[in-house]
């Protein structure tokens, strides 16, 4: 038990974990009024449209194909970092050039940057506590499972074990830049901003969450995430709502992104 205590990862999550607890009291004591009221816009499109959408995205859905082992995935993530880059630019055209509506209501009215950052600072150590805790109750629930007969991989993302596993800072510089930057990036501009806004233009608000949650954990590959990444997917839609900025989702992602990241590579 004392070992734990001298670990740079326990005093790293307890540090994460008092600054969450601080928001969650702040969030308690303040006054309950909503700060954005505006209601987000639906994409109002074709199926069609949203099928080729679907197909120009691609690129970022081959990149999240499961590679078989440890030792080739070095290689498959820096094409990964290629699918995405791809990815982003085919979704900046969209919303530059507004094909198909895609960039129509994609935002609600002005924010300031500070109120922005502030907004996204505070979501992120809002989110923490409530992460962790949902991780390790997930994990425990499918340890039972895996006990009385069923098989399910208890892995950690493939992209922690192998930062874990110390890679040459020519492939770990460029790949973790990804996975802060790009790969938040596109995630919410395909989830959030694509099917998200349109399934709440066919379905109610919150089924419209729930299913795109379920298609934003199962396309990660990884059952043992499966359940935070869905709560994750819905904090997220929820955080998109109430700022009326894809931005703030962006940054949170990759603030949780980067976070993970610092874990996998503090000493024990």
């Amino acid at each position: 038990m004392n070992e734990h205590f001298h670990s740079w990862k326990f005093w790293w999550i307890f540090g994460q974990l008092l600054a969450g607890c601080a928001c969650v009291f702040y969030r308690m004591m303040r006054s309950r009024r909503p700060e954005y009221t505006q209601p987000l816009r639906a994409w109002e499109t074709s199926k069609l449209n949203f099928v080729i959408f679907l197909w120009f995205s691609g690129m970022f859905i081959l990149g999240l194909i499961p590679r078989p082992t440890l030792a080739e995935a070095h290689t498959e993530y820096v094409i990964e970092c290629v699918y995405q880059g791809v990815f982003l630019i085919l979704l900046v055209f969209f919303a530059r050039w507004n094909i198909f509506g895609y960039a129509s209501g994609i935002r609600n009215g002005p924010v300031t940057f500070g109120k922005l950052i502030k907004v996204s600072m505070f979501s992120h150590f809002y989110l923490t506590p409530l992460v962790f805790a949902l991780s390790a109750a997930w994990t425990l629930f499918l340890t039972f499972i895996n006990h009385i007969g069923f098989h399910i991989p208890l892995e950690q993302q493939e992209l922690l074990l192998l930062l874990e596993s110390n890679p040459p800072l020519s492939w770990a510089i460029p790949v973790t830049f990804t996975a802060v930057a790009i790969a938040p990036t596109c995630e919410e501009l395909l989830f959030r901003g694509g099917i998200y806004r349109f399934l709440k233009g066919k379905i109610s608000p919150t089924p419209a969450a729930l299913v795109t949650g379920a298609i934003f954990a199962l396309l990660h590959w990884n059952w043992n995430a499966f359940l935070p990444l869905f709560f994750l997917s819905l904090f997220l839609t929820c955080l998109y709502e109430r700022v009326g900025l894809l931005h703030a989702p962006i940054i949170v992602h990759g603030l949780l992104n980067a976070n993970s990241i610092v874990l996998a590579l503090l000493p024990e």
